[in-house]
């Protein structure tokens, strides 16, 4: 009987020595199995393409939401340049609930899907510009939303084929949209004031008047030039990048071939510079932010400054310089959108 109580204690130290040696392996196991599964979720946040996104809804909006390298924007200002839209992206930057992108193009323009080369670099590199806005550092999910404020990404050929690829299922139908239009003739001209004050008239030198202008040139001069960039522009019709810009009708049937009509709001600029206080409130319940904080908001005027080579904007100037750009704009406006 001793013999044998005897062989059963040392059968059972044996055991408890085994499971002490085996315990520290099981817990090596456990732990680099953890870390792998870590590492898979951890690659799914950050890499955010659409085909490695789960369907399970709560992860995915974790993965879009608190991605560790950037935050989806859900609202984007698409167009249109030289119509204010800088002044409408600073006000929404002045409401605690808007973001900006780290330091783009004015602190507003991230390039992404308007330029294939920018494109090509990834989504790892887009979401590298959201999440750095120290007034939304606490992000608030539901509540803080980052802007990208491009303005070409309306007109740009590809752009929004890219997006609706880019923009993750899940995410891609609460991102809302905000196109402002400008008179097109007067777009044109603010557009051509821009480049010739931005880079010395640089932008024109195949043109023949506007071959010796540099910074600081006459008034007369620069409408000159003006007037010989308006016939060259018009001699490419169609193909010329400078009249494509006032070209909204086939800009937003495009568009809207992509994404759902309620989810594109139009502002109409005049309306914007003369009734501010009315369109801002539309804008604001189409955000979703019709509150006390947006209504003391105010819209500022950026991004216009007044240089001695500026071309005006009057009757004489339309009537004698470009009367051909009128109805060049009016037969490509005609249709429903």
């Amino acid at each position: 009987g001793l013999w044998r109580r005897g062989k059963m204690r040392g059968r059972e130290v044996k055991r408890q020595q085994e499971r002490q040696t085996q315990l520290p392996f099981c817990m090596l196991s456990l732990f680099l199995s953890l870390i792998a599964l870590n590492s898979m979720l951890i690659g799914r946040t950050i890499e955010l393409r659409p085909e490695n996104l789960p369907t399970n809804d709560a992860f995915a909006r974790r993965s879009l939401w608190v991605a560790r390298r950037g935050i989806w924007p859900t609202v984007f200002i698409i167009g249109s340049p030289k119509a204010g839209t800088t002044s409408l992206a600073a006000l929404l930057f002045n409401h605690s609930k808007f973001c900006a992108p780290r330091q783009a193009a004015g602190n507003k323009e991230v390039s992404f899907f308007n330029i294939k080369q920018n494109f090509q670099r990834g989504t790892k590199y887009y979401l590298s510009f959201f999440g750095k806005d120290p007034k939304c550092q606490r992000y608030k999910e539901g509540f803080h939303e980052y802007v990208d404020a491009t303005p070409t990404y309306l007109r740009s050929a590809g752009g929004g084929d890219r997006m609706k690829e880019a923009i993750p299922a899940a995410l891609r139908g609460k991102c809302r949209f905000v196109v402002v239009l400008r008179e097109p003739v007067s777009r044109h001209l603010a557009w051509f004031n821009h480049l010739g004050q931005a880079t010395g008239f640089a932008e024109f030198r195949n043109v023949q008047q506007c071959t010796d202008l540099r910074h600081g040139a006459s008034k007369k001069q620069a409408l000159d030039c003006y007037n010989q960039v308006v016939n060259e522009d018009l001699r490419q019709s169609t193909s010329s990048y400078n009249l494509q810009g006032g070209m909204y009708v086939h800009q937003l049937q495009a568009w809207l071939k992509k994404f759902d009509r309620n989810q594109t709001f139009v502002v109409n600029f005049e309306a914007l510079t003369g009734d501010a206080k009315a369109t801002v409130a539309g804008l604001g319940r189409f955000l979703g932010v019709d509150d006390e904080e947006w209504s003391k908001l105010e819209l500022g005027h950026l991004n216009s400054q007044p240089h001695p080579s500026k071309v005006c904007s009057t009757v004489g100037l339309f009537s004698d310089v470009c009367p051909d750009l009128i109805p060049f704009f009016l037969q490509r406006s005609r249709c429903k959108i």
